[in-house]
């Protein structure tokens, strides 16, 4: 609240032990700043100075193989968080977690879904043309019996099979 919309769009934070997100990030546990101009760990982002950010917490979002990054608040003044507030920060933390995981399980099973789609789609193309083929094979054998008995080449009770000898012109 209070930052320009784009302040933290540029940012990018390296995943390292020498700032709190990545503290955070590789330790999972909560990071605490109560006070930045005195702080000896930790380089202070240049967003966090341009906005008078003098304490910041960050916890982890968890996540089933490796974390998801980390969740932060920075107030402008010097102050400590309490454990309550450390305990809410994890517990919003988890939260969005939770409804990271569901993204994106949701997301794989619209790609399974996809995926069999297109595969049932393929199989039922492959059976209408099977189909068109076996009614096709159908109307030939029709049509060459109609023929056959159109021309008299089949008799009644005859083999319909026999070979008819060409005439000796």
């Amino acid at each position: 609240v209070g930052w320009q919309d784009d302040a933290t769009a540029r940012m990018t934070v390296a995943l390292a032990k020498t700032s709190p997100i990545g503290t955070t990030v590789l330790g999972s546990a909560p990071v605490i700043v109560a006070d930045w101009l005195s702080e000896t760990r930790f380089m202070q982002l240049p967003a966090l100075t341009d906005h008078g950010v003098l304490s910041s917490l960050t916890v982890v979002v968890p996540g089933q193989t490796r974390p998801f990054g980390c969740l932060g608040v920075d107030v402008t003044a010097i102050r400590m968080f309490s454990d309550e507030e450390i305990c809410f920060l994890q517990a919003v933390a988890n939260v969005l977690a939770l409804a990271i995981e569901r993204f994106e399980s949701n997301l794989a099973i619209e790609r399974r879904v996809e995926e069999r789609t297109r595969v049932i789609e393929q199989l039922l193309v492959a059976a209408a043309q099977e189909q068109a083929v076996l009614e096709e094979r159908q109307r030939l054998a029709r049509d060459l019996h109609d023929f056959e008995e159109q021309v008299g080449a089949v008799e009644p009770g005859a083999n319909p099979r026999r070979v008819i000898e060409p005439c000796g012109f």
